[in-house]
């Protein structure tokens, strides 16, 4: 059966020495892409970004307490994606719920590591669809 992104969804996606959660933030744009926002535990010592803060089972996956990493957001295509899913590199995730999707939508805007193009693509997709 072929994966379909969609708002809400997760993606288990490689990187580094293993894989991250991303969720995707949008539904499919009229270019056929996706932004995607990942998860990552905060660090005992250092700094993090403490714009949205993800307690631990506010999502199956999220066993410590987590953030959204703001910086490294990306778009990626949905087609691209469905590929990368039915060649077993991406995994499906289970989807976050919709209080969770709205706390991490405001926190693109307002977080200051949220790269201005992304800032940018978020606010174009979401003036589209509310059309």
């Amino acid at each position: 059966m072929t994966y379909v992104p969609y708002a809400t969804g997760t993606l288990f996606i490689p990187s580094g020495p293993g894989l991250h959660l991303f969720v995707l933030v949008t539904d499919r744009c009229l270019q056929g892409s996706h932004l995607l926002v990942s998860f990552s535990s905060v660090p005992d010592a250092g700094r993090h970004d403490a714009t949205c803060l993800v307690d631990v089972g506010e999502h199956d996956f999220v066993k410590r307490p987590s953030f959204m990493v703001y910086r490294l957001s990306h778009v990626d295509r949905a087609d691209r994606l469905s590929h990368l899913v039915g060649q077993r590199y991406y995994r499906a995730g289970q989807i976050v719920s919709e209080e969770l999707l709205a706390r991490i939508r405001e926190g693109i805007g307002a977080s200051p590591f949220t790269p201005q193009r992304i800032v940018s693509y978020f606010n174009q997709v979401m003036r589209q669809s509310s059309r």
